[in-house]
Formats: C-alpha cells, sequence, structure tokens
C-alpha cells in the first residue's frame, strides 16, 4: 500500500468516529499546533529537521495560539503566511523541513483567510493527512492517534 493511500484509509477511519464537519477554527489549529510540538518538532522526533527550522516553527505556533486566544489580529498571521512561503521557496531546505513548514502553513491563515472557514475542518483535515503523509505512513497513523486521544477532539467523538 502507497503512503497516500495509506494516509486516506487512516483519515477515512478517524473520520467515521468524529464529527468533524462541526470542528471551529480555534479548535482545529489547537489541535494542530500541538501536534507539530508534541511530535514532529520535539526534541525525540526521527525527523530530519534543523534546530533553526524548529525555532521558526514554534515561533509560529506561539504567534498562531496568540492569535486563537485573540491576543493578536490577523495581520502579523498574514505577514507571517507570506514569510513562511517565501522560506519555503527561498531555502534549502531537508524534505522533511519542507514538509513541516508546508504544514504549518495552514495554521498561519486568518480566519478570513483560512479555507477551513469557506470549506470545513473535513476537507481541510484531508489535505493535512496527505501533507503529513510526505513524511512516511507512519506519520499518518501516529496522527490519527494523536487526534483521537487529544482532549479538545472528545466533543467530537461519535457515540
Amino acid at each position: 500500500m502507497s503512503d497516500a493511500s495509506d494516509c486516506m484509509n487512516q483519515y477515512k477511519i478517524f473520520e467515521e468516529g468524529f464529527n468533524i464537519e462541526s470542528m471551529s477554527y480555534e479548535d482545529f489549529f489547537f489541535v494542530l499546533t500541538d501536534y507539530i510540538e508534541d511530535c514532529l518538532i520535539h526534541e525525540r522526533t526521527c525527523l530530519c529537521i534543523s534546530s533553526r527550522v524548529k525555532s521558526i516553527v514554534a515561533s509560529y505556533i506561539d504567534i498562531i495560539r496568540d492569535h486563537l486566544s485573540q491576543k493578536t489580529g490577523p495581520d502579523l498571521l498574514d505577514q507571517l503566511c507570506i514569510e513562511n512561503m517565501k522560506n519555503r521557496e527561498g531555502a534549502n531546505f531537508e524534505e522533511s523541513e519542507q514538509v513541516l513548514l508546508k504544514i504549518i502553513q495552514y495554521a498561519l491563515f486568518s480566519r478570513e483567510r483560512s479555507s477551513l472557514t469557506k470549506d470545513g475542518a473535513d476537507f481541510m483535515l484531508g489535505f493535512v493527512f496527505a501533507d503529513i503523509g510526505l513524511l512516511g505512513h507512519e506519520y499518518c497513523r501516529s496522527f490519527r492517534l494523536y487526534l483521537e486521544q487529544h482532549t479538545r477532539m472528545h466533543k467530537f467523538k461519535v457515540d
């Protein structure tokens, strides 16, 4: 089974147990940034991520969380969104670093510009699973398990 196919299977397994259509912008991005911080930039990760990229992503996460908590407005997020796109284009990053910067990009879109607001969490989550799959199919499985256990996800669980 290909990594992409396995990731979509992991997404389907997750989707069957959760009503993700009703997820809010805040819930979605708090969970995503928690996953990135806990699993992808954590010092024990097996990913080849430089300290420079980890630092960039960690600073983005802090600003995203401030935005989600309404401590900052959308303008700063919009600036970082553009900065991240330029970083991805112009820098010589490892493939896993490029993928990580691509995943964090979803959370750098303000509520007004986010496809989550327009298309729903279920639509966006499929893309996130696919991008995480670029790191390897084992990351899709760990992402699904992480989502299923996250405290914010309990209210979306289907009985």
